[in-house]
């Protein structure tokens, strides 16, 4: 995990991309050159990016190119469907492939897992750091609880990133704010930090 590695959570940017348009890519960039400090490596985890039906490999690449420090930062692009693969490769071309996993495996840089079950469900972030919990980002209080189905098919106990829906009553999968989950990782003391008395 990128915080256990010492990388402080305003560094670290995660965003459900479906449903999203063409231009919400600079958008959320922009959104983030103002929420996150002003000099530093980023990392950015954009999740479902081929749900951007409207095209989403150019405005990457826009901002691959032209965004000087988006440039250098990690980008780390996933997503349910070869949408945009072909056009991807084009554009994106000396870019690496970060997933090419058969059904069922893990893939994992550093201790930060992805999971993709036989069936082709996607599972945001699993690992042995993460106490037997597994994280599904939707940035929706409606509709979370299809994502909930996916993760009670997984080995693994859930938790549903939302926009604001908070559910706590199914032991297997709970829905929790996805600004409440980063303030909650915000607030965890730092390996070798002293809490304040």
């Amino acid at each position: 995990m990128l915080g256990a590695a010492g990388v402080p959570p305003r560094r670290i940017i995660h965003m459900a991309m479906d449903g999203l348009r063409s231009r919400d890519p600079g958008l959320l960039v922009d959104a983030g050159d103002g929420l996150m400090p002003s000099d530093g490596h980023r990392y950015w985890f954009m999740d479902e990016i081929t749900g951007i039906t409207d095209g989403w490999p150019e405005p990457v690449k826009w901002l691959r190119n032209n965004d000087a420090r988006f440039r250098t930062d990690t980008v780390v692009l996933t997503g349910s469907s070869a949408a945009g693969r072909t056009q991807a490769t084009k554009a994106l071309a000396g870019r690496r492939a970060i997933e090419r996993a058969a059904p069922g495996t893990l893939v994992g840089h550093g201790q930060v897992l992805h999971h993709r079950t036989a069936s082709r469900k996607e599972i945001d972030f699993v690992g042995p750091q993460f106490g037997g919990i597994a994280f599904k980002s939707k940035y929706v209080d409606v509709g979370w609880r299809r994502d909930a189905l996916t993760l009670k098919a997984s080995r693994w106990q859930g938790v549903v990133a939302t926009r604001s829906e908070l559910d706590l009553s199914d032991p297997e999968v709970a829905a929790v704010p996805a600004a409440l989950l980063a303030w909650l990782l915000d607030s965890q003391p730092r390996a070798g930090a002293k809490r304040a008395a």
